[in-house]
């Protein structure tokens, strides 16, 4: 048989155990009075609030961890999508460049076409003019 009481940091509790010259039987009682400081449970309490205290620090670690990671990796694609852009921009300056030059070429191979075709045609002519010529003379 044991009665507990509560006090503020004390628990007392009040425990009856057989005594042991007690005959069998007769029923007596002697009291023994246990008195426990509730130190340890204090102590147990302020471990926990520490353990979740360093839980909510880890926590919040991660979070910002997680946070300048993200940023990160933002910036990452950020600088990736100018490099890309930069590329695309050299590209089309490029294409821009070699359609000009392609056009030029063009342009003059159809200018050396056009002379070669012209002097082909003086030779020709020079030809037919003298075979004439000779014709003429022979006659």
């Amino acid at each position: 048989m044991s009665i507990e009481v509560r006090f503020l940091f004390l628990t007392v509790s009040l425990t009856l155990t057989p005594s042991k010259n007690a005959a069998v039987g007769k029923g007596k009682f002697t009291p023994c009075i246990y008195i426990a400081i509730r130190q340890e449970e204090e102590e147990e309490e302020e471990e926990e609030e520490e353990y979740k205290k360093k839980k909510k620090k880890k926590k919040k670690k991660k979070k910002k961890k997680k946070k300048k990671k993200k940023k990160f990796e933002k910036q990452k694609e950020e600088e990736k999508k100018i490099e890309k852009e930069e590329e695309e921009e050299e590209e089309e300056e490029y294409k821009t460049k070699r359609k000009k030059t392609e056009k030029k070429n063009k342009n003059t191979k159809k200018k050396k076409k056009k002379s070669k075709k012209k002097k082909k045609k003086k030779k020709k002519k020079k030809k037919k003019k003298k075979k004439k010529k000779k014709k003429k003379k022979e006659e």
